[in-house]
């Protein structure tokens, strides 16, 4: 995990000085882990979740891929629970930016969205048709999550709702009614 606290001190965050493993699973059908592997240049892929004891008690996910040689990359996914995988979480940010920074307009303040950042992630709701965790991606059912895009100094909570599309990836659903502007002084862990 020590590639782990690199990328999390590259992050701008605390320089993590310990690391302690909650979780590893396989992460073989993530759109580019499983492409990674067809094309002969990736052996294998998980997603660990980690905490930073001396940082904060969040817990921080990382996709973690090994090359044919066998060198292991680290690629920090998000701070928070999720489960959206890395690939759906990359597909669907900027559509979270656009849905804050549609928030940030109609609150009467402009914004560069170049520079915004994902907040701690969580899931709000899973659906009871939700299916089981395979190699790193859902074949069935929905769930919720708040982002908390972090946007000029402000924090827009933006709801995705997630729907298996039953081939490894997701119908994502961003309404602006849920999305939220949270107060100036407001700011996510």
């Amino acid at each position: 995990m020590e590639a782990a606290m690199v990328v999390q001190k590259r992050s701008g965050g605390c320089v993590p000085t310990s690391t302690v493993v909650d979780n590893v699973v396989p992460a073989t059908s993530v759109k580019f882990v499983f492409q990674g592997i067809l094309a002969g240049q990736l052996k294998n892929g998980w997603t660990v979740t980690a905490r930073h004891p001396n940082c904060d008690a969040t817990p921080v996910r990382y996709t973690i891929s090994e090359d044919k040689a066998g060198v292991l990359t680290t690629i920090r996914t998000n701070r928070g629970l999720s489960l959206a995988n890395e690939s759906l979480i990359g597909d669907t940010w900027p559509l979270a930016v656009l849905q804050a920074t549609a928030i940030a307009r109609r609150n009467a303040f402009e914004c560069d969205p170049s520079g915004a950042n994902l907040g701690v992630t969580r899931v709000a709701k899973e659906e009871p048709d939700l299916g089981a965790d395979v190699y790193g991606v859902r074949y069935a059912g929905s769930w919720s999550e708040v982002w908390p895009v972090e946007l000029c100094n402000r924090t827009i909570e933006v709801t995705v709702r997630f729907t298996a599309d039953g081939d490894g990836g997701a119908y994502t659903n961003l309404k602006s009614t849920e999305a939220k502007l949270l107060p100036p002084a407001t700011k996510t862990p």
